[in-house]
């Protein structure tokens, strides 16, 4: 076998190891986090000859490590989609969700049909984010202009959570188990997946290295 050839293969047995991995990329980092670990220590990847080294950054930094070279692949997927359309040297390596797993949730008490969320505030973790891109095509999907909702920046998917409940916002965009999570505390979907095309997980590398 070729150099380049075995190189193709090693890729693919990577980015199916890495995209079993990227399910959790759905669920809270700590779970994640969880898989991940136990995926070394189980041996997945020595087994494919492979020492992974998996490092936490903020998603908007995953393009600049890979590029930089301080991380050889990145899963931060908005920020650096949206690079690479704009120009980064850099590959999609693959797409792992095609359709975000993302549920637009209300509160039924106040919100009563998608256009009661004119005016109203979409909590996101932050404004162009992925899931308020998400968040928008919900909108969007269901009749309503998206500029006509208001986007607030409040953190991460537990943030989003307490403050749909307790009220700060109208609508949180939020992927699973957190629709769930929502729905006991009284909310419900008003939009969610599969109206929504939007990819929402996959792998990037810097094009020297691929």
């Amino acid at each position: 076998m070729n150099s380049t050839r075995f190189h193709k293969c090693r890729l693919i047995r990577l980015a199916i190891v890495l995209g079993v991995l990227l399910c959790a990329d759905q669920y809270t980092n700590a779970q994640s986090q969880k898989i991940r670990i136990l995926a070394q220590a189980k041996g997945f990847f020595k087994d494919e000859g492979l020492e992974v080294e998996f490092i936490q950054i903020n998603p908007r930094l995953g393009a600049m490590a890979v590029l930089n070279g301080d991380v050889t692949f990145t899963t931060s997927f908005v920020s650096t989609f949206r690079g690479i359309v704009q120009g980064l040297p850099m590959k999609t390596v693959f797409i792992l969700l095609k359709k975000g797993t993302y549920y637009l949730m209300v509160r039924p008490d106040l919100i009563k049909d998608i256009q009661d969320l004119k005016g109203k505030k979409l909590g996101v973790t932050a404004v162009n984010g992925g899931d308020h891109i998400i968040g928008r095509e919900l909108l969007r999907m269901k009749g309503l202009d998206p500029n006509l909702v208001q986007a607030i920046a409040v953190g991460d998917p537990s943030l989003r959570f307490q403050a749909a409940v307790t009220g700060v916002v109208q609508a949180v965009s939020v992927p699973p188990p957190y629709d769930l999570m929502l729905e006991q505390k009284g909310l419900k979907a008003i939009s969610g997946p599969p109206e929504i095309g939007v990819p929402s997980s996959g792998l990037f590398a810097s094009d020297r290295s691929i």
